[in-house]
C-alpha cells in the first residue's frame, strides 16, 4: 500500500484480519486507511471498489484454512460484490498456477 501511495494511487484501502498488523501499520504508515476486517465478509457497500487488489491472502489461506475452498469462495464472492461493474480484481501469490487452479 505505501508502494502504491508512493507512486501516485491515493485513494486506497488495506485490510486485514489481525488488528495487530492493522497497529502495526497504522504506526508505520499514518497517512494510510488502515481497517481490520475479514475479507470473506466485508463490511463495504457493493460495487464501491473499481479495483481490489490480494497480496498473498491465497496463499495465508492456502496454509491456514480448514476448508480451503469454502474460504476461497468466499474471499471470491465478496471482492465481486464489492468491485464495480468493469473492476478489476488482481491476485499477487508465490503458489503455482496448478496450486492456486486447484482450489478457485
Amino acid at each position: 500500500s505505501a508502494r502504491l501511495h508512493h507512486d501516485g494511487f491515493k485513494n486506497l484501502i488495506s485490510q486485514d484480519i489481525s488488528p495487530r498488523v492493522i497497529e502495526e501499520m497504522q504506526h508505520k504508515h499514518p497517512e494510510l486507511t488502515w481497517q481490520v476486517g475479514d475479507v470473506r465478509s466485508m463490511e463495504y457497500s457493493s460495487a464501491s471498489f473499481d479495483v481490489v487488489i490480494d497480496k498473498s491472502l491465497l496463499d495465508c489461506m492456502h496454509h491456514l484454512a480448514t476448508d480451503i475452498k469454502s474460504a476461497v469462495n468466499k474471499m471470491i464472492s465478496e471482492i465481486h460484490r464489492v468491485l464495480q461493474n468493469g473492476g478489476l480484481a488482481m491476485f499477487l501469490t508465490v503458489q503455482p498456477e496448478t496450486e492456486v487452479s486447484s482450489i478457485c
